[in-house]
């Protein structure tokens, strides 16, 4: 049996060890803040490019600078790429850049779909190897058989140096239509150039081959399109504040710290708190939390950022409060949140028939999600329905691989009051009879 994994927030994506939170070095990144706001470009690209599909986008932790298109609309991205990004302009310009691959049809695995495979399947690869490990205290502990980003460094998801003019040339015409300024794309193109020409190959010119006649072409045209375009202020600021956040929770602690000094921006406050953090550092953090809360006291993001913070200082009683602000703010429901919601209920002795309105939706629609199962699981159980629970801790053990636990609850939950546990514990017992 295989399961494929997801994790399911930027917090519950840490792996903790001797008290530091980090995002693990080839792991994939989910966060709603960092997910929209990059959608927030490419959708508006995709439209200005007259592109059918819906975006879909994939970060990987990794220092290395690059990103790619795959079919049906789908874009890796490194956490390195955004990192590298000296301004909007040039992360604009690149996955416009990417956006022109994707209406053009261009096949990045053209050596890798000799062997039959597709994007889902490198995916798959990549995360099959995710055990995703909750303990009581909710850390998780992950590791990652990177699979699919070994062909990315390989250069095996690559475009053909012609797909690459005509991804330059169509990215111009995207940004023309959006009256967005396309001088980012050459900035970024030149520094991979002088990266190149310094320090070796660099992964990103495996992926997109680049030639002297690239950059030529571009300054060409900016020469001959003059022009005041700017990106919308707010696409800028909330790019911004995503480079902080991942700065923090990818960098070491220490590098973020001196990056950012003497800095007041949105984004430096947001990666210092979280470094600060990361070092026990709490009245810094605290300092930081309460400068960037006071010019924005409802925003949903930095609550659940201090939420989370004070959950794992043991204050699950604050904590539930921030959650709950940070909900009221929200547009959408987040599987991220509503399970630390979750969580701080169980710890705070608070109302357990919330927990269980929180999750069984999201459970429901992606049933992959081990740590939601557990919280739902306890609910059950301190609710005094341990057929439930049974069910719920069924799941989680079946995920994990643990079949003969997962089996042994399974009956229990044969029994249990709610009609939907009891028909998913059958499945299960038939999915494992199959299999032995």
């Amino acid at each position: 049996m295989h399961s494929l994994y997801k994790f399911f927030s930027l917090f519950f994506f840490c792996t903790v060890v001797h008290g530091d939170v980090y995002l693990k070095e080839g792991s994939f990144l989910q966060d709603d803040e960092i997910e929209e706001t990059t959608l927030l470009v490419v959708n508006d690209l995709f439209k200005a490019a007259k592109v059918s599909h819906t975006p879909t986008v994939h970060f990987l932790v990794n220092k290395d600078i690059n990103a790619a298109a795959t079919v049906q609309g789908t874009l890796i991205i490194f956490t390195g790429f955004i990192l590298n990004c000296k301004n909007i302009e040039e992360f604009i310009g690149v996955l416009a850049h990417e956006t022109a691959h994707i209406k053009g049809a261009h096949s990045a695995l053209r050596d890798f779909y000799a062997g039959n495979a597709s994007i889902p399947g490198i995916l798959a690869i990549a995360l099959s190897g995710v055990a995703a490990l909750a303990t009581g205290n909710g850390e998780i502990f992950a590791a990652g058989a990177m699979g699919g980003l070994g062909m990315m460094e390989r250069g095996v998801l690559k475009y053909s140096r012609s797909q690459e003019d005509t991804a330059d040339a169509g990215a111009l015409s995207i940004l023309e239509v959006l009256k967005w300024p396309a001088d980012g794309l050459m900035t970024f193109l030149k520094t991979i150039d002088q990266k190149y020409n310094i320090r070796g190959l660099d992964p990103y010119l495996l992926t997109h081959p680049l030639t002297p006649s690239r950059i030529g072409k571009i300054q060409a045209y900016l020469k001959e399109h003059k022009n005041n375009y700017r990106v919308p202020l707010e696409y800028a600021k909330r790019f911004s504040r995503m480079r902080g956040k991942i700065a923090g929770f990818t960098q070491e602690p220490n590098k973020t710290l001196r990056d950012y000094a003497g800095q007041n921006s949105d984004e430096a406050r947001y990666g210092r708190a979280i470094a600060y953090y990361r070092v026990r550092k709490m009245d810094n953090l605290k300092r930081e939390l309460d400068l960037l809360l006071k010019d924005s006291p409802n925003d949903t993001y930095f609550l659940e950022l201090k939420g989370q913070f004070e959950f794992e200082s043991g204050k699950h009683k604050q904590a539930l409060d921030s959650f709950k602000r940070a909900k009221q703010n929200r547009k959408k429901n987040s599987l991220g949140l509503d399970v630390m919601m979750s969580h701080a209920l169980i710890e705070a002795k608070g109302d357990l028939t919330q927990v269980v309105t929180l999750l069984t939706p999201h459970l429901d629609k992606d049933p992959s999600q081990v740590f939601g199962w557990r919280l739902l699981g306890i609910a059950y159980g301190k609710m005094g329905k341990t057929a439930d629970a049974s069910g719920c801790l069924a799941e989680a053990a079946f995920l994990m691989q643990d079949y003969k636990m997962a089996k042994s609850h399974a009956l229990k939950a044969k029994q249990a009051t709610k009609a939907s546990i009891r028909a998913r514990a059958e499945s299960l017992l038939r999915q494992l009879d199959q299999d032995n």
